[in-house]
């Protein structure tokens, strides 16, 4: 299965010290391509996150993964909105409208989210945009397509990139929700 990580805003590390951490285990298991997009800031986001999520677009073959992170699940979101052909969405403390509409051509979306996800609140402030608090909330629209899935819960952990800390017990449960899709794809 192809599996397209995309990291936040606001990192230098490529996402290393967030996403990163669960690449090893599931390229062991997937065929995953790591989109970095660089730094961008906060004013990047608004001057080119069109263009990252048209580029990202490229990138994705049918049937694809696409898991991201903070501002890297709204550039998900954007690309599936340029014709990117992802199958399943696994949203990691999204930094999105928390009812945002999830195109058409997804079968399945995972919103991954705890209430202590400060960063997210603050997000939903950023006027004309995607952002918003779902990253703290989950998913709070009527697509029965979204499945939320509360971190303190089941990871026992909480805050914005909090789930990266258990990466090992985290990329276990998000391989689960990629199996579990690809057999209801494949009718099994």
């Amino acid at each position: 299965m192809k599996v397209i990580t995309v990291h936040g805003f606001n990192v230098r590390d490529g996402g290393e010290s967030t996403i990163g951490k669960i690449e090893p285990a599931l390229s062991e298991r997937h065929d995953v391509c790591d989109f970095d997009y660089g730094w961008i800031g906060l004013l990047g986001v608004k001057l080119f996150g069109k263009r990252i999520a048209r580029n990202l677009s490229k990138q994705v073959t049918v049937g694809s993964v696409g898991i991201g992170h903070s501002n890297g699940c709204m550039e998900l979101i954007r690309a599936c909105e340029y014709g990117a052909p992802f199958n399943h969405l696994i949203l990691i403390n999204p930094a999105l409208d928390n009812d945002i509409n999830i195109p058409i051509n997804v079968s399945r979306v995972d919103v991954l989210h705890n209430i202590d996800d400060d960063v997210v609140t603050m997000a939903k402030w950023y006027p004309f945009s995607y952002w918003g608090d779902m990253g703290r909330v989950g998913y709070t629209g009527s697509d029965t397509r979204v499945h939320n899935h509360e971190t303190f819960s089941l990871f026992n952990v909480s805050g914005h990139s909090a789930v990266f800390s258990r990466a090992d017990v985290v990329v276990n449960y998000i391989d689960d929700l990629i199996v579990e899709q690809a057999s209801i794809k494949n009718g099994r």
